[in-house]
């Protein structure tokens, strides 16, 4: 169902799922870093994100970042764009943290289609 609040819609959607790599380099409380992502999900086959991000370190624990580059989809075509977005990440450990991001990944137009998803995400991962 499609709800719309003060003229922002919300879709009930499936949960996407994905995996992704980077590296980061820190520098004092600076962060920058490089990423690859692939998701997959009822309404599209396949997406893709490769970018980078920056950010900062806001204690020890707890990084904030934005984030954006190319990504690509395939919604019974390719459709080619770029992707923005900012996150938080908290360290639980040495190398396991969780986080949430938001980006909105808009793609080129092709046979008067242009479209755009919106996502957030709740993120696991290991650090080496």
């Amino acid at each position: 169902a499609d709800v719309s609040v003060k003229g922002v819609s919300f879709a009930d959607e499936s949960a996407t799922y994905g995996a992704g790599a980077g590296c980061d380099l820190v520098t004092g409380s600076l962060l920058v870093g490089a990423l690859a992502n692939a998701n997959v999900s009822d309404s599209s086959e396949a997406a893709y994100q490769i970018g980078a991000r920056a950010g900062l370190l806001i204690s020890p624990h707890t990084r904030v970042y934005a984030t954006g580059g190319w990504s690509l989809a395939d919604f019974s075509q390719d459709f080619d764009g770029w992707f923005a977005g900012a996150g938080l990440e908290i360290l639980i450990n040495r190398h396991l943290f969780i986080g949430v991001e938001y980006t909105a990944d808009l793609y080129d137009a092709e046979g008067g289609v242009e479209p755009k998803t919106h996502n957030v995400k709740g993120r696991l991962g290991w650090r080496f």
